[in-house]
């Protein structure tokens, strides 16, 4: 709920309750104004999970982030400098392991957790809804 009163300047579509979002587990606990820019994404595809992950790493944790201590952050930055070897990770992987923990993506409000034959997103108002199973 802080997010969405706190998230709004900038954004293209505004964040709505139960989207999905992407955030910064070492300030997640202060409050939404008094946390560094970039701590949270809240991405509307499933493809822009890796992203929205990149985005975090590379400016928030990596830089502005006072929270992070300074062994992670070395390790990050040691990280971003190693070569990667192709077909580990990348958006592909992230949205699909997104899917597999009941992540979907919704047409007008954004990616929303669901469980298989338990929930259900309501397209219309974005409501996630319990089916009767």
């Amino acid at each position: 709920q802080l997010d969405i009163e706190t998230l709004v300047s900038g954004r293209r579509r505004p964040i709505v309750l139960g989207q999905v979002g992407v955030r910064c587990r070492h300030c997640s606990h202060i409050q939404p104004k008094s946390r560094k820019k970039g701590n949270s994404y809240y991405p509307s595809r499933l493809e822009s999970i890796y992203q929205a992950a990149q985005n975090i790493c590379s400016s928030h944790l990596c830089d502005s982030c006072q929270h992070v201590d300074q062994w992670a952050r070395s390790r990050l930055l040691e990280y971003q400098t190693t070569k990667t070897r192709k077909g580990y990770g990348g958006k592909n992987y992230w949205a699909q392991a997104a899917q597999v923990l009941g992540i979907v993506q919704t047409e007008n409000h954004g990616l929303r957790y669901t469980i298989e034959n338990e929930t259900a997103v309501d397209e219309e108002s974005g409501e996630v809804n319990k089916q009767d199973v």
